[in-house]
């Protein structure tokens, strides 16, 4: 498809990390902002957020992604300099790694290593994810844009209602989220029909499978 020419860094990704390269292709195009010809943007940023790049990373969580130990953010900015001798990102140097977020490989190998971080994380708090490149992407989805934390607490029975109604007008506005609330009588499960549906919609990984 028009997404091709990333085929050489998602197999990268994958062999790096050990999560199927269709899981984190389908991932990539559900976050990702798209031309008409669904072709990826790498240079989008969420009006409405600090997210930006093909990934749609908040700062906070790109800066901690090259924070952590082992991660291909984190060998980047050890080879650049970037980071104290605490192995954290230097204040000098934000703006250089936040940058980063503009460039596809570095956008899709960050997108791979918050998955394989966020499925761990799911399966070690109970949640019962399948060994398929569907199911692993689901949840690595879910932790993606959720957080692992509101991820798991949304998989093992939803979120508290004033959390899920914030969470509902960043993706839709106030109007929107208001009335899928109205319609549903409660924000836990207006969301949570939200985010089931674009689930359902756009983490398919047979779309991006040989």
């Amino acid at each position: 498809g028009p997404n091709a020419s990333y085929a050489s860094v998602l197999s990268a990704a994958s062999r790096r990390t050990g999560l199927p390269a269709a899981a984190l292709a389908t991932i990539v195009d559900a976050e990702a902002a798209k031309d008409k010809d669904g072709r990826w943007l790498p240079y989008s940023r969420n009006p409405r957020s600090s997210a930006a790049g093909l990934g749609q990373f908040l700062s906070a969580t790109w800066v901690g992604e090259a924070n952590r130990k082992g991660t291909w953010l984190n060998n980047m900015a050890a080879q650049n300099g970037w980071l104290s001798a605490q192995g954290k990102v230097k204040s000098g140097h934000r703006a250089e790694l936040l940058s980063l977020r503009y460039n596809p490989q570095a956008a899709i190998e960050a997108t791979a290593d918050y998955a394989a971080a966020n499925v761990a994380a799911l399966r070690q708090a109970g949640v019962q994810i399948a060994d398929g490149a569907q199911s692993i992407a689901k949840a690595a989805y879910l932790g993606h844009h959720l957080g692992q934390g509101d991820a798991v607490r949304f998989l093992k029975g939803g979120l508290d209602p004033n959390r899920a109604r914030i969470l509902l007008e960043a993706q839709l506005g106030a109007s929107a989220s208001a009335r899928r609330i109205a319609a549903s009588g409660n924000a836990s499960s207006a969301h949570k029909t939200w985010l089931n549906e674009y689930v359902s919609r756009n983490i398919q990984v047979g779309r991006f499978s040989a």
